[in-house]
């Protein structure tokens, strides 16, 4: 978010010097929004550390440690540059600083510590895990492909961490064009690496996106059949409605010649059982003794 800003402020806000003021603003903003990025930057470096090389120490949140870090270190270095210098953070080309101006080391100071930190981090970083694939007992070939995947791993970190920018201060002087189109389009690109490196190529990032979809396909799919319209009753015809009368009429003429059968039968059999009780012997109880 600090490096979209940081970027949109600096195309946008660079050249607009008709107002000297505003310009000024428009730099501190700049200054600040950059001193984010990088500090958000040394942020990834620690927290890479603290991951890899102090694993029993990453119980407790250091979210809050974090957030000072990133957001509040800035507004320290650019406040006491506005107190001290507020009038060098424009010139009548560029709403920045200039490079010829002392100003310029509160920015490129900070940058190269940060840069130089991360560096050793992740040399450190590096070292572990490959003394940790040797110390593995694997066959040949499996520890080959280790030793690529913690390769690329490594390498994929530089643009997070800010190495890159390792050539924007090589990249200083006309004897040095190379080295400015390195740094032009490694941090052109840092934002477009940022996602290939850690959404699109990250295998957990692509599992979290398909469950989300599958997850709006079916919800989707509830909603249509929820929503689908009753059908419409079919229109009768005067050949539909004499047909459906006479099915009833023949229904209702069934249903009374079977009463009339059922009073029938029934009748009969009381009159059979009438007879039987009256042809029937009575037979009394014989005496006792």
């Amino acid at each position: 978010m600090a490096l979209l800003a940081a970027q949109m402020s600096f195309l946008l806000g660079a050249d607009q010097t008709s107002n000297q003021t505003l310009c000024k603003i428009t730099a501190m903003t700049i200054h600040y929004l950059y001193m984010c990025v990088f500090c958000w930057m040394l942020v990834e470096g620690i927290n890479l550390f603290i991951k890899v090389v102090l694993v029993f120490n990453t119980e407790k949140s250091k979210l809050m440690y974090y957030a000072l870090l990133g957001w509040g270190m800035p507004i320290v270095i650019v406040a006491v540059c506005a107190g001290v210098a507020w009038g060098q953070y424009a010139t009548k080309s560029s709403c920045w600083i200039g490079s010829g101006n002392p100003l310029i080391w509160s920015f490129a100071g900070p940058a190269a510590v940060i840069i130089l930190l991360n560096l050793i981090l992740l040399c450190i970083v590096a070292r572990i895990l490959y003394r940790s694939i040797r110390s593995v007992d694997k066959a040949g070939s499996d520890k080959i492909k280790a030793f690529w995947t913690a390769t690329k791993g490594t390498l994929t970190l530089t643009p997070l961490l800010g190495i890159t920018w390792i050539f924007g201060f090589m990249a200083v002087g006309g004897a040095t064009l190379v080295f400015q189109y390195i740094f032009i389009v490694l941090n052109s690109l840092q934002g477009v690496l940022f996602f290939l490196f850690f959404c699109f190529l990250n295998k957990e990032v692509r599992e979290k996106v398909k469950r989300l979809f599958e997850k709006m396909k079916l919800s989707s799919a509830q909603f249509s059949s929820s929503s689908v319209a009753p059908e419409k009753p079919l229109m009768m015809t005067e050949k539909n409605r004499a047909e459906m009368r006479r099915r009833m009429s023949t229904t209702v003429d069934t249903t009374l010649q079977g009463n009339d059968l059922n009073e029938e039968r029934l009748k009969q059999h009381k009159e059979i059982s009438m007879k039987v009780e009256v042809s029937a012997p009575v037979s009394l109880p014989e005496p006792l003794g």
